[in-house]
């Protein structure tokens, strides 16, 4: 019985993939199939979306404050950071566009079968969850003072403006190419 109890909490302690599936595929409502693959470097396991893109877990709550490009694009932040350190990069506002089409939408959103798949595939993009982007908001609106980033909302599968500042501390998920 010892020996059992022993292996138990090795197995609780043992870190493990953080998904919520067995298998090495699956394929959502949508007919798009992501296949579990290792990636290169230090970026663990993911998932490799119909388009070739490996989607890694969610890594914690990051900043995304920092200088960007005259297109929109951070140049240099927390969030940034782990990604490169992890050899992916943080997912721009298009990544987050083509990755929500895999999955079942009714007006323009995830629906019940969407939020579902979405959260077998990755059980860290919880209801209400914000995920940053790599694209911060320049346009006319902002009055050139303050920079608003896109983010992610998990829950509804939809970008919008974070209405906080970007040294807001939200989701990350790193991505590779």
């Amino acid at each position: 019985m010892r020996g059992l109890f022993s292996l138990l909490l090795l197995f609780c302690l043992v870190p493990t993939s953080g998904y919520s599936i067995e298998q090495d595929t699956y394929t959502t409502s949508m007919d798009a199939t992501f296949a579990r693959e290792l990636g290169q470097g230090e970026f663990g396991e993911g998932w490799r979306a119909p388009n070739g893109v490996l989607w890694g877990r969610v890594e914690g709550l990051f900043s995304n404050d920092g200088p960007y490009d005259s297109d929109g694009e951070v140049l240099d932040s927390s969030a940034l950071h782990i990604c490169q350190s992890k050899g992916g990069r943080l997912p721009g506002y298009w990544d987050f566009v083509h990755f929500s089409n895999f999955f079942e939408r009714h007006v323009g959103l995830f629906n019940k079968q969407g939020r579902k798949d979405v959260r077998t595939l990755f059980p860290g993009m919880q209801r209400g969850d914000k995920l940053w982007t790599s694209t911060v908001r320049t346009s006319w609106e902002d009055n050139g003072s303050t920079r608003i980033g896109y983010v992610f909302n998990a829950s509804v599968g939809g970008i919008m403006r974070q209405q906080k500042l970007r040294s807001s501390r939200l989701w990350v998920i790193c991505i590779q190419d």
